[in-house]
């Protein structure tokens, strides 16, 4: 809201009137709602707000059939309020309900209720952040997000370990036009699994809420990230890399000592896997880019609606590590995502939100990326899909910055995710470089098509033309507009 108070063109009323719309009108019912409906009934029936919505009458199932229009009344009215009254509103009147709500809820594997205050409120804060910035080559620059997220750091680390990319932006491929339109050499697959695996290792052992952890400046560090390439990567040219690159029984490889580290413990977080996350991309004719991922974590979130408001309570919380220190240990050992009480000035915050003082929060996997070319904004692309997200996002960037995709190819083609552990992948992918990967003691995991990887969705201009992409493998849209 904050964003909007400071650079909309249009008043909170105007923006909100679509969504307003659609909550009214509804949208056709589609399969994976239904779907993903099922597969959390256990979630939906601990709030009778979300039953109404989400279930049917005896609450064994969707509330609607496929094809059917899926309305939400109670959104409708809570937006209309938000845009009359503005976000004050939202964290004073509203604050209420959601409180009672939360409280009211029983969680049905503990029997515990909410422990929401309305001091959470009140010392909450959206804050700006300096973006996280890695020069790629020449006039390519890459920024993401900074921390709590993992994502802009992480993908930093990557991207300048993959170090292959064109002279020139120009270089570049359109939306459906580029200069490679060959899969994966397995080479390139394996310094997929490799560049992941090793950044993963450094991910786990030090990153965190920066306000909270001293997470090491030096993991962007150019020679630090080349040591780390010497050490772990497989070679594509001549360039720093491992010449016996990382096998499976060396997995999971060990994280580095970036510069100013001095390592007292081998202890790492081995973390958690969650899925859920909503990502959208957008380019408009003033040359303003936007990629945004917002969540509420896992699918329905808590399960619990605000009665009458329409909307659902997220779990975020649990991105927190669920141990906070190793067996055996204590908190001078915590993990740097272990959860904490206390509340410090945001360190990392920038201008009036510096002088802030907040609460911990947990890291999360979510990645929105923007390309730059001498210092404008050329790409956006980002995705949903919980720890995954940061490895599909890898993949999609590589087959467009490095391997001269085309925009639709980038998005399209089969991707592999790695944590340093399990090696994911999408069933399209070439099965002999499975059984390679194998033959090196990689232990691997063939990702179902009713839960496929995390979808991309990107938008680039190239010279004075816009194109985006959403990846078909889940309910997708791309989308152009004319605007009078």
């Amino acid at each position: 809201m904050g964003e909007l108070q400071a650079f909309a063109a249009l008043p909170l009323s105007d923006l909100a009137a679509p969504a307003i719309h659609l909550a009214d009108e509804g949208f056709p019912f589609y399969q994976h709602m239904h779907d993903k409906i099922v597969a959390h009934l256990d979630s939906l029936n601990i709030s009778d707000a979300s039953a109404e919505i989400y279930l049917n009458e005896a609450r064994t199932g969707p509330k609607f059939e496929v094809g059917e229009t899926f309305t939400n009344p109670h959104l409708a009215d809570t937006m209309r309020e938000l845009a009359g009254k503005g976000w004050q509103w939202y964290y004073s009147h509203l604050a209420d309900e959601i409180i009672d709500a939360a409280n009211s809820a029983v969680e049905p594997h503990t029997g515990r209720h909410g422990l929401l205050q309305k001091s959470d409120f009140e010392h909450y804060k959206a804050v700006r952040r300096n973006a996280v910035r890695k020069q790629l080559r020449n006039d390519l620059e890459y920024v993401g997000m900074s921390f709590p997220s993992s994502g802009g750091t992480s993908l930093a680390m990557m991207l300048k370990m993959w170090n292959v990319f064109p002279s020139s932006a120009d270089d570049l491929g359109s939306v459906l036009e580029g200069s490679n339109d060959k899969n994966w050499t397995f080479e390139e697959a394996r310094r997929m699994v490799d560049v992941q695996n090793t950044v993963w290792a450094d991910r786990q052992k030090y990153m965190g809420d920066a306000d909270f952890v001293d997470v090491p400046e030096g993991l962007l560090d150019d020679e630090y990230i080349a040591e780390r390439r010497k050490e772990w990567v497989a070679c594509l040219d001549a360039e720093g890399c491992s010449p016996s690159p990382t096998r499976g029984s060396e997995i999971p490889v060990p994280f580095g000592t970036p510069p100013g580290v001095e390592v007292s413990t081998t202890f790492v977080d081995r973390g958690s896997d969650r899925m859920s996350t909503t990502h959208f991309s957008i380019a408009d004719r003033e040359g303003n880019f936007l990629s945004m991922t917002t969540t509420i974590e896992e699918n329905f979130g808590t399960g619990v609606t605000v009665p009458g408001r329409g909307f659902l309570l997220n779990n975020e919380l649990t991105d927190f590590s669920f141990r906070p220190y190793p067996s055996g240990t204590g908190p001078a050992h915590a993990y740097p995502n272990a959860p904490s009480g206390e509340r410090k000035r945001r360190r990392t915050a920038v201008g009036e939100d510096a002088n802030t003082i907040g609460g911990k929060r947990p890291m999360s996997s979510m990645s929105p990326s923007l390309i730059f070319s001498n210092n404008e904004p050329i790409a956006a692309f980002g995705s949903p899909g919980g720890t995954r997200i940061i490895g599909s996002v890898f993949n999609a960037l590589v087959q467009y910055l490095s391997r001269g995709a085309s925009l639709f190819q980038a998005v399209e083609r089969e991707r592999m995710v790695a944590k340093n552990d399990v090696v994911y992948y999408e069933t399209s992918y070439d099965p002999d470089y499975i059984l390679e990967l194998s033959a090196l003691g990689f232990e691997t995991s063939r990702l179902p098509a009713a839960r496929p990887m995390p979808y991309v969705e990107a938008v680039i201009r190239k010279g004075s033309c816009y194109g985006g992409v959403a990846d078909s493998s889940r309910f997708e849209m791309a989308e152009a507009a004319l605007v009078e």
